[in-house]
């Protein structure tokens, strides 16, 4: 089973109260980036002054949307940690991505 999620509508979290999420459309039409990912692999960043605490190494199975500017869309996901707020994905499983670079 795919599992689909939106970037913006997946970071929600009882430790922390995140910004109630808008309609799919204009997500999607918003991002810089929309693209169909599988998770490789999660590890977490051991520098505690980063900015970002979780690294998913993805797989773009489709990419939907891309700026002009870049040949091919990063395979790393830097995000906070999930009581922060940040995305949580499983490795193995699939999802929607959308977001700005």
């Amino acid at each position: 089973m795919i599992a689909v999620y939106l970037l913006a509508l997946v970071s929600t979290a009882m430790a922390c109260s995140c910004c109630p999420p808008s309609p799919l459309k204009v997500k999607l039409c918003a991002a810089d980036s929309v693209s169909h990912v599988k998770v490789i692999s999660r590890r977490n960043k051991n520098d505690k002054f980063a900015l970002s605490d979780v690294i998913y190494e993805v797989e773009h199975v489709r990419v939907f949307k891309k700026p002009r500017s870049l040949p091919r869309l990063p395979s790393e996901v830097y995000t906070p940690s999930p009581r922060e707020c940040g995305l949580e994905m499983e490795v193995g499983e699939e999802y929607l991505l959308a977001g700005d670079i």
